[in-house]
């Protein structure tokens, strides 16, 4: 019988947790018994991105760096900050959306004039004129908690193709905002935004009824 000479070359020891790349590490945002859900995850990593680019675009057109930013680059960078958070707000939301005829997922989140958000998402129903549309139901929460001053809408879709309220949702907000409300439509890396007035000029108004 034949021994080998040869060592057994020792087993590397593990580096410290602290020193492990791919080791995936619990969020402290999460909550007992929830989990991210990879969708959420890449909606999140793509709110930051394109805020980060956003930024750089508007430190280019107004000509300043970080180390002496002036008030107005501070009070863009504020707004565009507040208007990604709600465009995110939108985007998630449509995970609950009910679009079994469609397939046309819909997310709206409302802001009232105390930086309040109320959320909503498309509910379809088999009877078309039944179905509940995301602004409608994002704005019909705020009412009924007793909120009448609003200040900015978000509006996305899962195609990011910058879909705008219709007709029936702009009548709707008219109702209860000014034609100042701002409303901003997601198209994937940037958005559009309007002001109610501009999508919907000469509102049915309370004083047209009297």
């Amino acid at each position: 019988m034949t021994t080998s000479n040869t060592a057994t070359a020792p087993r590397p020891s593990q580096p410290p947790r602290s020193l492990r790349k791919n080791e995936p590490r619990p969020s402290s945002r999460s909550l007992p018994g929830t989990t991210l859900t990879a969708s959420l995850a890449r909606s999140r990593c793509e709110r930051h991105d394109f805020a980060r680019r956003r930024i750089r675009l508007l430190v280019r057109k107004h000509g300043v760096s970080f180390d002496s930013p002036s008030d107005a680059i501070l009070t863009a960078v504020t707004n565009q900050f507040c208007m990604d958070e709600l465009v995110e707000q939108a985007r998630e939301v449509q995970e609950q959306a009910h679009v079994p005829y469609s397939e046309y997922p819909v997310g709206a989140a409302l802001r009232t004039a105390d930086d309040t958000v109320f959320v909503g998402c498309n509910i379809e129903n088999a009877n078309y004129s039944n179905s509940l549309h995301a602004e409608e139901v994002a704005i019909a929460e705020a009412i009924k908690q007793g909120y009448r001053e609003f200040d900015r809408l978000a509006v996305s879709s899962a195609r990011r193709d910058g879909v705008t309220p219709c007709g029936m949702c702009r009548q709707t907000l008219a109702e209860f905002c000014d034609d100042s409300l701002e409303v901003v439509c997601d198209e994937g890396e940037s958005v559009t935004a309007y002001t109610l007035g501009e999508l919907l000029p000469n509102t049915i108004t309370e004083e047209m009824l009297e």
